[in-house]
């Protein structure tokens, strides 16, 4: 029948990470913290990939590797805040070819986890995960603030704690030339390119960079430009773009922009 072609849809339990900080103390996740975890579900894929390929000595992965599969926020648990994350599947081959799959996701969650651990014990961080995959650190965990922990595999001997100096030593390890962090500058702005919706920002330390701005932003901006002269600061939070040496260049995507002195408090 047709319901048996199209098969079952199976669930298992997959990773239950544990958020530990203040933000998480009512077991509630802040909806910006899911952009780290559908980043996840990339970096387990791409990793799983890679263990294919590496399993099989392959050049890359049969078609449709991941046709069946998806991986899924189930439910928050108590405990801080423990997102339950599930792996789905559609079974039409009876276990067959999806089950056989799914072990190599297993395994990727795993050298996830074993990657995080390293950077935190301070072992070989690419006994794990290759430094061309260790770019998707640069998304999961990028929302963390400090003070804030991703614990990988809670309630165990090495629970893979993720953190903002963790994050920066698997970044410090991946091919990553350019790293990214959120964070907040502020400062004045001298011109702004309408055109190409960006600006100029100009730091306390007299440093000038480049911000990317949508349009819900640009009349913040243009108030700035305007009091470029009197002094008017603005405060502008986002992804910065930082090189190895932890300096910002840039800021590629603004998610605040505020004017923190109006030209009345400087008389």
């Amino acid at each position: 029948s047709a319901s048996l072609r199209k098969g079952r849809r199976m669930k298992r339990p997959f990773v239950a990470p544990r958020l530990v900080g203040a933000r998480f103390d009512d077991h509630t996740i802040p909806l910006e913290l899911l952009k780290d975890l559908a980043a996840l579900e990339e970096f387990v894929v791409a990793v799983a990939k890679w263990k294919f390929v590496q399993q099989h000595g392959r050049v890359r992965t049969p078609k449709g590797f991941t046709d069946h599969l998806s991986i899924n926020l189930s439910s928050v648990g108590e405990g801080s805040a423990v997102p339950n994350i599930v792996i789905e599947y559609n079974d039409p081959t009876a276990g067959l070819f999806a089950a056989a799959n799914e072990g190599y996701f297993f395994q990727a969650a795993q050298s996830i986890g074993n990657a995080i651990d390293a950077a935190e014990q301070g072992f070989s961080i690419t006994e794990h995960i290759p430094a061309t995959l260790l770019g998707y650190f640069d998304r999961f965990g990028r929302g963390l603030r400090d003070g804030e922990v991703l614990e990988f595999r809670p309630g165990t001997d090495r629970p893979a704690r993720l953190s903002k100096v963790t994050r920066r030593r698997l970044l410090l390890a991946s091919q990553n030339q350019v790293l990214t962090d959120e964070v907040t500058v502020r400062g004045l702005v001298p011109e702004i390119d309408q055109a190409k919706m960006s600006f100029e920002l100009l730091l306390p330390d007299s440093k000038k960079i480049t911000a990317k701005m949508d349009a819900i932003h640009l009349d913040t901006i243009l108030e700035a430009t305007r009091g470029f002269r009197e002094g008017l600061k603005i405060s502008v939070s986002g992804v910065g773009r930082f090189d190895r040496m932890e300096k910002l260049h840039s800021l590629d995507l603004i998610e605040d922009a505020v004017i923190i002195e109006s030209k009345e408090a400087l008389i």
